[in-house]
């Protein structure tokens, strides 16, 4: 039951990452998109590099997008930065780049950032590149401690070069640090999950301490996930309790059965109900991430819709008809 609890936890996570991170590549794409009034914009500015107008022109639809990120930038396509909005972290303390198109890293830097760089084209030539920075606030979320209630340790990490970094998982935790390993075998969970593997591992920590660590990738991202609990922490109160009851074990056992199945029972309840919860939190997530990909669809349906049309389209207010 623990084990299955734990993979539960952790593919729950995953999801909401990669949700996160989908949507942000998403919303960086729009702006990017070849039909975009900032691809003809652009292209004025290529054209004729101290173009005033279209650098105003620009700089006006970046700064339309500053509440989806922390940061967008422009770049023609010498190179050369056309306009920004938002300040850009300029030293993380740590860079993981993901697996995907273009330039996609997760950042460091007090919290976790979403650097996404993206190639504008027009009429299959690059004419320049948009630059996002969200943070990642769900993600951010999930790899904080708990302060009370069950000890699970989240981690998050990336391989750098020849190693594994971890991001921060605890609040009194600023800066990433390599995984701790493990006294009683060669594997450490995280290697296993940026491998590409899932499963369940029970070692003992650095302190002896006997745990359970739940790991699996995250996605085709290059990222592993880790959680980790202390079985000593789910079996404290039995095993305190024991040390009273075994005296009595001995003098009326059938008592003691009965006392010991009134001590366990709670605990059996409680691991029902997580169960329960963490397999309704799943369903509910799963129902979010539908949605979102259906609406998704009807988008690009939407999309579609006016890429192909041979008529002129016009946008209009709707109460005072002025010319959008």
């Amino acid at each position: 039951i623990l084990d299955a609890s734990l993979q539960s936890s952790l593919q729950n996570r995953v999801q909401l990452i990669e949700y996160e991170i989908d949507s942000t590549l998403d919303r960086t794409r729009m702006v990017a998109s070849s039909r975009s009034r900032l691809s003809e914009e652009l292209q004025h500015w290529n054209a004729k590099s101290d173009n005033t107008v279209a650098r105003e022109a620009i700089d006006r639809i970046i700064h339309s997008f500053q509440s989806e990120f922390n940061a967008v930038a422009v770049f023609d396509k010498t190179g050369r930065e056309v306009a920004h909005s938002g300040s850009f972290v300029h030293a993380p303390t740590l860079i993981a780049p993901l697996h995907l198109p273009g330039r996609v890293r997760v950042l460091w830097d007090g919290q976790l950032l979403l650097y996404v760089g993206t190639d504008l084209r027009k009429n299959g030539s690059v004419i320049g590149e948009v630059v996002t920075e969200t943070p990642l606030p769900v993600t951010y979320a999930l790899n904080t401690r708990k302060s009370g209630g069950e000890a699970d340790i989240l981690t998050l990490c990336a391989p750098i070069g020849a190693d594994i970094w971890c991001f921060p998982n605890s609040a009194g935790q600023h800066s990433p640090t390599q995984p701790e390993r493990v006294t009683n075998t060669d594997m450490l969970p995280i290697t296993q999950a940026i491998a590409g593997k899932t499963g369940v591992m029970t070692s003992r920590n650095a302190h002896h301490r006997q745990i359970i660590t739940a790991y699996t990738p995250v996605g085709e991202l290059g990222l592993g996930m880790t959680i980790e609990r202390n079985d000593a922490d789910l079996f404290e109160l039995v095993w305190n309790e024991l040390r009273y009851l075994i005296p009595l074990l001995l003098l009326v056992f059938g008592g003691a059965l009965l006392l010991l199945h009134r001590l366990l029972a709670p605990l059996v309840k409680r691991l029902v109900q997580s169960e329960a919860k963490a397999a309704q939190r799943a369903d509910a997530l799963s129902g979010e991430i539908a949605e979102h990909r259906r609406a998704q669809a009807q988008l690009l349906r939407f999309q579609n819709v006016l890429d192909n049309t041979l008529d002129m389209i016009f946008m209009f207010e709707p109460d005072s008809l002025r010319f959008i």
